[in-house]
């Protein structure tokens, strides 16, 4: 993983920001489920540690493109998302994983790391830029790992970098730039 400054509470540039980052929250119902978001985000029964991260609309690219996913936090920074299933669909004409899919499991983990390190609600946030290096091939057929840091956060923009595994193997790192929402919203669902 690249190396470089990490976040820390004199990073953040506003109050919001750093109650924000300081354990604020997003509501949750009395099993933990968010009960307010785009994304579901809820304890999964069958992967104990980990939570259910998906869409609330199923009809779109989230869903449809990759599939199920889990995700747990790892320690202060890090989040980990994981690709359940790695099928046929998501395969380019070596029998791979499509470097695509990897491309787009990367930008979904890391709105799923602005939520679950920072507590902010990622509905709304933008991508801003996300630089990738293959490393290696990710197999299909067996679940496919993104670990993602959040580096920084500012009042505006979180900063974060990480990799792609497939159980012990590198396939590729990442650094990317996410523009929080300008103010909630209603969001379409």
């Amino acid at each position: 993983m690249p190396e470089g400054s990490f976040a820390s509470p004199r990073d953040r540039r506003d109050k919001e920001d750093a109650g924000r980052a300081s354990g604020l929250k997003p509501s949750r119902d009395s099993a933990g489920a968010v009960t307010r978001s785009t994304f579901t985000y809820e304890p999964d029964p069958e992967f104990p540690g980990w939570h259910t991260w998906k869409l609330d609309n199923g009809a779109r690219f989230n869903s449809l493109g990759l599939g199920r996913m889990i995700v747990r936090r790892e320690g202060e920074r890090f989040s980990r998302v994981r690709l359940v299933h790695t099928e046929e669909r998501h395969s380019n004409v070596h029998g791979n994983v499509h470097g695509g899919v990897t491309m787009a499991l990367i930008d979904v983990a890391m709105f799923a790391a602005m939520f679950t390190v920072l507590g902010t609600d990622a509905a709304g946030a933008v991508t801003l830029d996300l630089h990738n290096q293959f490393i290696g091939a990710a197999r299909i057929g067996r679940p496919l790992d993104i670990v993602t840091e959040v580096v920084k956060e500012t009042r505006r923009l979180v900063f974060l970098r990480g990799t792609a595994e497939q159980e012990d193997h590198l396939v590729a790192s990442f650094m990317g730039t996410l523009r929080k929402p300008s103010s909630p919203v209603e969001h379409a669902r």
